[in-house]
């Protein structure tokens, strides 16, 4: 064998020498060098040939003013946005109706020459918010949620793998931003009112370090989070003490994976891929070497398991499932898949990839969402995976709606609220439903009213209570008997404590008494406006009243009642829900900022007790 060799080589010097050398170095491989290694060099390589980003990072634009500068939200309760988009198979809630405040982080859109977008993204950048990650992604919480949806310096895309230094910087000024949102988002809900978190790829890395670095931390805060949907940023399940969790600090330990479709306090995630895709390809994250938005700061972060929650019942994937191939033995019982939204354009066509990341806008507009069935029904199916994917039927690129050029390879990253879009949508109801219902006064208004109705059917007048010129508030008119709500009282509890005080110890009969409606003022929820019987003659005989007020029956359209609550019996006698009145003088809008200041101050102390 020896003398072969020595021949050999020879003969054949330069062949043998690097015959070793390439011996030599798939053994270092081999033995040395992670299995992602050859994969980690070759994506480096292609990203710091087409790398965008200067050599060297530098903050080279100003903040956003959340306060200020309306133009710094992409969406924002009380202004057209594209996020307020509804599916024409679904029914448009008005924001005053719904039960809950959202705060959605968008992803990445930027593609230009700086590390970071500018504050108000730039034509491109922003058009690609609005026209895919609005209508598409944020719009899934407008049944329930009023939408907050800031604009933010997001980091480049050269963030995620072609400097690990700067991307890092990127992405922390990306956060500051996002914080800072949060903070004029706080200022501006209710102070005790049900928050949702949602967020996509760039946002979720943003999203998941604010709900650890500063909502975990602050208990009261903690508690109206009903649940954080941060989905495709591949979250590591060691950050979740109900995970597999092997970390000593910086751990979850309020929040915990979503086990259940109703539960709150929790996080949901998932990254979606094709059969083949997660097959034969690793997760996304595991393509690159170093992945600064993970903030996989311990060893076995990147390529420890990840959030892996099923869309089909909101619970951790498992690998068997009740629907599926054949072939895949069922355990876990499923929703129905619910259809992928698709967005319809003035561009009458998809997204093409180099447009996407060209940096240059293309001038249009989305003008609806529609559902569409990229495949029956019966042949969807989800399946949890080793690599931390939810695989999902390999479907016809042309049916996956805008995104659908990006979609390479079965990569359904860009659709993974698309894909599973009406699924959230009544995910979010039903929990928001389960945690208003385990917290009645959660969304309860600061005052409570009653309409008093004659005991005698003929008899249609209501009885009010007259004010004088005396009175410090609603003076030398006639309003509604009530008052405002105590702290951890219902809106029942109140209004008969208010009939009793106002009426010398006279009270409504409980089991008669109905909502009448909701009283809305502009956006604000202001009182429950109830109806019941009012006191009988021998009773009303009776009846002792504050000094300036007593007690009067009337006609409904009677001219002297309050404006407001004129406004709530006209409702009533309409069978309308909710009763809405809207400012239109400069006297009507100072009374209702008064109000709306004492609903906050409400609402912030008796998160307190």
């Amino acid at each position: 064998m020896g003398q072969v060799f020595t021949k050999f080589l020879a003969r054949w010097p330069k062949t043998s020498l690097a015959t070793s050398l390439l011996v030599a170095f798939l053994y270092y491989v081999r033995n040395y060098c992670s299995k992602y290694w050859l994969l980690w060099k070759v994506t480096g390589l292609v990203c710091r040939l087409r790398r965008i980003a200067p050599k060297k990072f530098a903050v080279e634009t100003k903040a956003p003013d959340y306060d200020n500068d309306p133009a710094s939200w992409a969406a924002y309760p009380g202004r057209k946005s594209l996020a307020e988009l509804v599916p024409e198979t679904e029914t448009y809630v008005p924001e005053s109706e719904r039960l809950c405040d959202a705060f959605f982080v968008h992803p990445t859109g930027y593609y230009g020459r700086r590390w970071n977008a500018r504050a108000k993204e730039g034509p491109a950048a922003s058009e690609q918010t609005r026209n895919w990650m609005l209508s598409t992604q944020a719009s899934v919480l407008n049944s329930t949620c009023r939408i907050y949806a800031p604009y933010y310096r997001q980091g480049n895309i050269d963030s995620f793998a072609v400097d690990g230094v700067a991307g890092r910087k990127a992405l922390g000024l990306a956060y500051e931003d996002v914080r800072s949102a949060f903070v004029h988002f706080l200022s501006k809900i209710d102070s005790d009112g049900p928050i949702v978190l949602a967020s996509h790829s760039q946002g979720g890395f943003h999203l998941n370090r604010l709900l650890l670095e500063v909502i975990e931390n602050d208990e009261k805060l903690r508690e109206r989070i009903v649940a954080a949907y941060i989905i495709g940023s591949c979250l590591p399940q060691s950050l979740f003490s109900n995970g597999d969790c092997r970390r000593k600090r910086n751990v979850y330990k309020f929040f915990k994976i979503s086990e259940t479709p109703t539960d709150c306090h929790c996080v949901v995630g998932w990254d979606i891929g094709s059969e083949w895709y997660s097959s034969f390809l690793p997760p996304f994250h595991h393509a690159f070497e170093e992945w600064p938005g993970h903030f996989a700061s311990e060893p076995g972060d990147q390529f420890g398991k990840t959030i892996n929650t099923d869309p089909l019942t909101f619970c951790p994937a498992a690998k068997t499932y009740a629907s599926g191939p054949s072939s895949v033995k069922y355990s876990v019982e499923k929703d129905e898949w619910l259809g992928l939204a698709a967005a319809e354009t003035t561009l009458e066509r998809p997204y093409g990839l180099f447009e996407v990341i060209s940096n240059r806008p293309l001038n249009f507009e989305t003008t609806r969402v529609r559902r569409t069935f990229p495949t029956e029904t019966s042949k969807f199916y989800t399946r949890g995976t080793d690599n931390g994917t939810i695989a999902v039927p390999s479907l016809p690129t042309s049916k996956l709606g805008l995104m659908q050029n990006i979609c390479l390879f079965g990569w359904y990253h860009p659709i993974d609220y698309e894909l599973f879009y009406f699924n959230i949508r009544r995910n979010v109801r039903k929990r928001v439903g389960a945690f208003l219902s385990a917290r009645p006064l959660a969304r309860a208004p600061p005052f409570s009213c009653i309409i008093l109705t004659s005991p005698s059917e003929a008899d249609n007048r209501v009885y009010v209570e007259c004010r004088d010129v005396s009175a410090t508030v609603a003076a030398n008119t006639m309003t509604c008997f009530g008052g405002k709500r105590e702290f951890k009282e219902t809106p029942m509890d109140c209004i008969v404590r208010e009939c009793k005080e106002e009426l010398g110890g006279w009270e409504p009969v409980r089991s008669e008494l109905n909502v009448a409606c909701n009283f809305f003022v502009d956006e604000f929820f202001i009182a429950t406006f109830f109806v019941g019987n009012g006191p009988t003659v021998q009773e009303e005989a009776g009846l002792a009243f504050e000094k300036g007020r007593k007690g009067r029956w009337i006609n409904t359209n009677e001219a002297s009642i309050s404006k407001w609550h004129q406004c709530a019996i006209r409702a009533w006698e309409r069978g309308e829900e909710n009763a809405r009145f809207t400012t239109t003088t400069a006297a009507e809008r100072a009374e209702l900022e008064n109000l709306v200041k004492e609903r906050r101050t409400f609402h912030a102390v008796r998160s307190q007790i």
